[in-house]
């Protein structure tokens, strides 16, 4: 999961995408949030490009609300973000997987390639970016969205990878629960990977 004073790599090479996780029943928030049972959103890729392109303003816009207060791991400025998700797109469109609102509205999206090469892992499944709109927080979106990734790279895939920012703590102990472990630090991005074989993780 970026550019300009953030640190992304540059498109054509591996992003070092931060991935947010949701608000969960854990966060000490003090606000009550819904339960999972009080909504349930369709999570389906887009049908054709075409749809993908109708809704690009809307993913941009989403992902400008997801990000607020993690700038630093982000793409600043529309023009950029709309190459990225688009680069996002491009390159698995069958796993960029929208959370659809019962008002048939994008309310959360989660991006993977397979066939990714790795230096250090050869070809594994990458989890590049997931984006939980915040006033949807804390209703087991990102979890759905994340489970259903992670279940079709783990089909073909014997070790799934992505990126994590270092100072997010509450995305990088999700993953942990997931089943990924850390194995490197480059500056303030966390490489994680998960063993498949090890099963999908804590409920």
């Amino acid at each position: 999961m970026l550019e300009t004073t953030s640190p992304a790599c540059p498109m054509d090479k591996e992003p070092r995408v931060t991935q947010l996780a949701e608000k969960g029943a854990t966060d000490a928030t003090g606000q009550v949030e819904p339960s999972p049972e009080e909504f349930q959103a369709r999570i389906r890729p887009f049908a054709d490009y075409h749809e993908f392109r109708s809704w690009m303003e809307q993913l941009v816009s989403l992902y400008i609300r997801a990000y607020e207060g993690m700038e630093q791991y982000a793409y600043r400025g529309r023009r950029k973000i709309y190459k990225y998700i688009y680069w996002l797109y491009r390159g698995d469109p069958e796993l960029f997987l929208v959370a659809w609102s019962p008002e048939g509205r994008p309310v959360g999206f989660i991006s993977a390639h397979r066939h990714w090469q790795d230096p250090d892992l050869g070809e594994v499944g990458n989890i590049h970016e997931m984006i939980v709109d915040p006033a949807f927080h804390g209703r087991g979106i990102g979890r759905r969205l994340f489970r259903t990734v992670l279940e079709r790279l783990c089909q073909e895939h014997a070790r799934v990878m992505l990126w994590v920012g270092a100072e997010n703590r509450r995305a990088r102990e999700m993953y942990e629960r997931q089943g990924f472990r850390e194995v490197v630090q480059y500056d303030e991005w966390v490489k994680m990977v998960k063993d498949c074989s090890s099963g999908s993780g804590s409920s």
